[in-house]
């Protein structure tokens, strides 16, 4: 999982391109909460942290030595299911806009982000997403 720092950027960010309307689906935090509540919304999006690598580096600004952790975060838009992939591609589409080339601060830059997949196509109980993944780096010194 990436670090805690990492994580919270990536929170936060998202929570401000929602709060100014460029993503059009809340966010719904997902890790270790259930999601099967009858008030969770039609459409909404989380964030998954995958595995993350660190390694020591040498940071550029004054030769200090540090470290760089690499990884990746999958966003998921999530629509009710058996309703087609428009909707949940648009969404994705808007996460993908929103991270694309951006400087989180505190060392952290996104690096890439993919295309939304949504996998086989077939709907995950009641609901269907497309995934975007975005790759990062952090540097920072212990």
């Amino acid at each position: 999982m990436s670090a805690g720092l990492v994580r919270a950027a990536f929170r936060s960010f998202l929570a401000a391109e929602i709060a100014a309307d460029r993503v059009s689906a809340p966010y719904l935090e997902t890790i270790n909460v259930t999601t099967e509540s009858p008030s969770r919304p039609a459409e909404w999006c989380t964030l998954d942290f995958a595995g993350a690598e660190e390694e020591p580096i040498t940071l550029p600004a004054g030769g200090i030595r540090g470290y760089r952790e690499t990884g990746t975060v999958f966003a998921h838009a999530m629509t009710e299911a058996n309703k087609g992939d428009a909707r949940a591609v648009e969404i994705a589409d808007e996460i993908r806009a929103a991270f694309r080339d951006t400087d989180l601060g505190d060392g952290i830059v996104v690096e890439t982000t993919s295309p939304p997949n949504t996998g086989d196509g077939k709907p995950d109980g009641r609901v269907f997403r497309a995934i975007v993944e975005i790759t990062y780096r952090f540097d920072f010194t212990a």
